[in-house]
């Protein structure tokens, strides 16, 4: 492992200790923030380190995976409506309710979204260092 780098184990075994010391502490203590932040970026270094040992034929599936679902939730978005477009809207336009399908199509998915991009920016990075290692 490089220097400051967690293996899994070492990641996994922090996260427990964190998610001791959150069991035993009310949800409005002011120490929650601050232990919640450390195990999401103790889960960030699991995830890199398990993704570091796996084949790299693995890891471009899953990229291929996300950034597949990735167009599905944007392929989901409908037109705009001539108002959009900077048109002037008409009675009988086919997108007129095309924004507000479109804004809660965006808030529906917004955390998948986020998820599915976070995950296709690790993954990239992993390859990135698969493919920058010495080979053996």
């Amino acid at each position: 492992m490089p220097e400051g780098r967690l293996s899994t184990d070492e990641a996994l075994a922090a996260m427990r200790e964190v998610d001791e010391r959150l069991a035993s502490l009310s949800p409005e203590h002011p120490e929650r923030p601050p232990l919640e932040a450390r195990r999401a970026e103790l889960q960030a270094a699991a995830r890199r380190a398990t993704d570091l040992g796996r084949s790299p034929d693995a890891v471009r599936a899953e990229l291929d995976h996300f950034e597949r679902r990735l167009a599905e939730i944007d392929g989901e978005l409908i037109g705009k409506s001539w108002a959009e477009k900077g048109n002037y809207g008409w009675i009988n336009d086919p997108g007129a309710y095309a924004h507000g399908i479109n804004k809660e199509l965006r808030r529906a998915n917004q955390n998948t979204r986020d998820e599915a991009v976070l995950r296709i920016t690790e993954l990239r990075d992993v390859l990135t260092e698969i493919d920058e290692r010495p080979s053996p």
